[in-house]
């Protein structure tokens, strides 16, 4: 007798268009409806082979070309009824489920394993940080230059050194070397906010300006700059040299960078501050500290504004900064940058190996709906020495037992012929 497969489906047909999902036994123990923007159809096949179906890309261009509406992109049940749909053979659906389902899920535990190394990568880079501005990462390299251990006599506008217990209390609570000076970033840099963008009252020199949405973390993307016109005495006080570290207003609040690409005719906007140093600091050092006090939420503590954060000039003058002896400092950075470049050489191979494994599921899939997952049911047949059903038998009795539960004697589901579905097939198969 032939089964004839009742499990429901659902397809959203808004919003998240083409989503679905098969409804499962224990699914029915639920008294329940669907709502209107879901299309719930009976699948008359094996509602798993459905399912892998529809996780291809063949469908998912299907779906993708036939999406109605421009606000609000949806999909009908009179398109979705004209998915073109290869049909093997009964016995061959089955055995390409069972194959399938042997290697997707080893495929999505490879993929779940591999989604755990950006977490890995992000808290090994925060652990760096963390070794790097507390001086376990330098401790060994102080033992071994006992030259520098004294204290740094900084360059700083009013030599006001604040004492580390002040440090501890106020702002984090870790061991400090001993010959580490702990001073407001006010005392050893020059601040300045850059321009205002008010069209009106800018004129001068015309000069392309960097924004906020131009820094990153560590590096700069200087691909869509814009232009402002500043007078003389601006273009002076608002210019941008090597090693001067931006650090963002607004947007994601203390997001920085060290500004390396050389000399210049820029300038920067108002949401960002420019910290030039006066001396005995390395750049760098400041954006280690930034960065490791942002992901740990102690930054937020300086941020003014209660819907949108910013960073005030205030506040940043008034940022504590760690300062080891200037040899040391470029030691850490030496270190930080060498084991940097190795999590970014790791995060560059993740980046590959994660787009192989996306482009994995969807070839399986591919060679699954194209007959060359498993032999053919006329291959086998021929190979075991029987007669085999063939996928035009196969529709012909599911038409026929659809007419038998609807009511009628003749199947009202119009009948491609089998050239006619070949075609529009093959249209879909060849992408």
């Amino acid at each position: 007798m032939f089964r004839l497969y009742l499990l429901n489906a659902l397809v959203s047909r808004a919003g998240s268009v083409g989503i679905s999902y098969r409804i499962s036994k224990s699914d029915l123990l639920h008294r329940t409806v669907f709502a209107s923007y879901l299309i719930r159809f009976c699948p008359l096949i094996p509602p798993t082979f459905v399912e892998h179906y529809f996780n291809s890309h063949h469908y998912w261009q299907y779906i993708s070309d036939s999406q109605l509406g421009i606000a609000v992109p949806n999909v009908n049940a009179t398109k979705l009824s004209e998915l073109p749909f290869l049909l093997p053979p009964l016995n061959e659906q089955i055995r390409i489920v069972a194959k399938l389902d042997q290697i997707i899920p080893r495929i999505d535990l490879l993929k779940e394993r591999l989604d755990r190394i950006p977490a890995i990568i992000k808290r090994f880079r925060q652990s760096l940080l963390m070794a790097a501005v507390t001086g376990k990462l330098t401790e060994r390299w102080r033992t071994n230059h006992p030259d520098f251990d004294s204290p740094l006599w900084i360059k700083s506008k009013n030599n006001k050194i604040i004492s580390h217990e002040v440090y501890r209390s106020e702002w984090n609570e870790i061991d400090i070397p001993e010959n580490w000076n702990c001073l407001h970033l006010k005392e050893v840099a020059d601040l300045r906010l850059g321009k205002m963008l008010d069209g009106v009252k800018n004129t001068g020199v015309e000069l392309e300006y960097i924004r906020n949405v131009n820094v990153r973390w560590f590096q700069f993307e200087l691909d869509d700059l814009k232009t402002i016109r500043l007078l003389q005495e601006e273009v002076i006080k608002l210019s941008i040299k090597n090693g001067d570290v931006f650090i963002c207003e607004g947007g994601e609040p203390g997001r920085a960078a060290v500004w390396q690409s050389g000399e210049n005719k820029m300038t920067f906007q108002k949401a960002l501050h420019r910290v030039r140093f006066h001396g005995n600091v390395e750049p760098y050092w400041l954006v280690y500290n930034l960065k490791l006090d942002a992901d740990t939420d102690r930054l937020s503590r300086l941020f003014t504004g209660s819907t949108i954060k910013h960073f005030t000039g205030r506040s940043l003058a008034e940022y504590l900064l760690l300062l080891p002896p200037l040899e040391e400092q470029k030691e850490i950075v030496r270190q930080v940058e060498k084991l940097f470049a190795l999590a970014d050489k790791l995060e560059s191979h993740y980046q590959k190996a994660k787009a192989r494994v996306d482009k994995l599921s969807q070839s399986i899939l591919a060679k699954a709906f194209r007959g060359e997952l498993v032999i053919t049911e006329a291959e086998l047949a021929e190979k075991e020495g029987r007669v085999f059903e063939s996928a035009e038998k196969l529709l012909d009795r599911i038409l026929e037992e659809k007419a038998k539960l609807s009511g009628n004697k003749k199947s009202t589901v119009p009948r491609r012929s089998v050239k006619g579905r070949k075609n529009t097939e093959r249209k879909y198969m060849d992408r």
